[in-house]
């Protein structure tokens, strides 16, 4: 053909007269090759794609493993972290809540060695009137 149509439309024009000109066994072989090519490539496409699916899964796989695995890491720093502090507001609390009962005891001591009688020890310190006389038994006051 003249180099004017050695464009891709009359390239695929000159295959198709070429086709046509075929005889009944040679078309017949045509289809079949064609055939063949066709199911080869869907084969070939479907493992390839297949593959992709497999391997992206495992991908998905790792990566959702490694980001638990970093997950759990980060989780446990955190709550560790928390939980000091936590801990740390609850033992303050009660130290200072001890130490107030503790203050009040002492001043219930100091109370007794000076004559006071337990129901007005238990109204200056805020303590019972049994947790009073306990501390003066202790005391053996």
């Amino acid at each position: 053909p003249p180099a004017v149509l050695h464009e891709p439309i009359f390239q695929k024009l000159f295959e198709a007269a070429s086709i046509a000109r075929f005889s009944p066994d040679e078309l017949f072989d045509y289809r079949q090759s064609l055939k063949y090519y066709r199911d080869m490539k869907n084969v070939i496409d479907t493992s390839l794609g297949e593959g992709m699916a497999k391997g992206m899964a495992k991908g998905m796989a790792k990566g959702m493993e490694k980001g638990l695995a970093q997950g759990i890491a980060q989780g446990m720093a955190q709550g560790m972290e928390e939980g000091i502090k936590e801990g740390m507001k609850e033992g303050i609390a009660k130290g200072l809540a001890e130490g107030r009962k503790e203050e009040k005891r002492v001043a219930a001591r100091n109370a007794i060695q000076l004559g006071l009688d337990d129901t007005a020890i238990a109204k200056i310190t805020g303590l019972s009137k049994a947790e009073v006389a306990r501390l003066r038994r202790k005391d053996g006051i």
